[in-house]
């Protein structure tokens, strides 16, 4: 993001990259309002989905296996 000039940095003398905290705040804000994210959430919602189906699965071989 730096060498494609997206994130505002500049070097220090030992090379290491100094990024602005404004221009961090910036691109995040930038990212919000296209919607960037959207899908690491929905992906979280449907893996949290499927971990509670797999716990009810195993919920009710149990019972069965009682009964």
């Amino acid at each position: 993001m730096i060498d494609r000039g997206e994130l505002e940095a500049h070097q220090d003398e030992r090379g290491r990259h100094l990024i602005a905290k404004r221009a961090v705040h910036a691109m995040l804000e930038q990212r919000r309002a296209a919607g960037v994210g959207e899908t690491s959430t929905e992906e979280t919602s449907r893996r949290r989905s499927a971990e509670e189906a797999r716990e009810l699965r195993e919920r009710v071989a149990k019972a069965s296996r009682e009964s």
